[in-house]
């Protein structure tokens, strides 16, 4: 987090930081952030349903090489044994959506939006 605000001529204070910094970390990990696969569909399904058959196609392009029928073999897995999924913003209006392979024994990226 920086220091930097609004106001370029103002450096913002330790206290200031530290509220800044709580307030990031509380809406970066709350609650509703940790989605199972069935309501991260959900989610999708109401606010982004065209994304729903691309996971697997972004699965892949996070494997190297790309492989496209092992992504859709990863995403079953992934339903099958309820893993929590995260959404969260890199920066800016980006959204993306990270999901632990068992199998693999790694995150994939399941969703990069807007």
């Amino acid at each position: 987090m920086t220091r930097a605000s609004f106001d370029q001529r103002r450096r913002i204070s330790d206290a200031e930081l530290w509220t800044r910094l709580t307030e990031y970390g509380n809406a970066f990990f709350a609650d509703s952030k940790f989605m199972s696969p069935t309501r991260f569909l959900t989610w999708l399904q109401a606010s982004a349903r065209l994304h729903i058959p691309l996971i697997p196609e972004v699965i892949a392009r996070d494997m190297p090489p790309n492989n496209l029928p092992r992504a859709r073999t990863i995403w079953g897995e992934m339903q099958t044994a309820g893993i929590t999924v995260f959404e969260f913003s890199p920066g800016g209006d980006a959204i993306k959506v990270i999901g632990w392979s068992a199998t693999d024994e790694r995150f994939y990226d399941l969703l990069e939006c807007c």
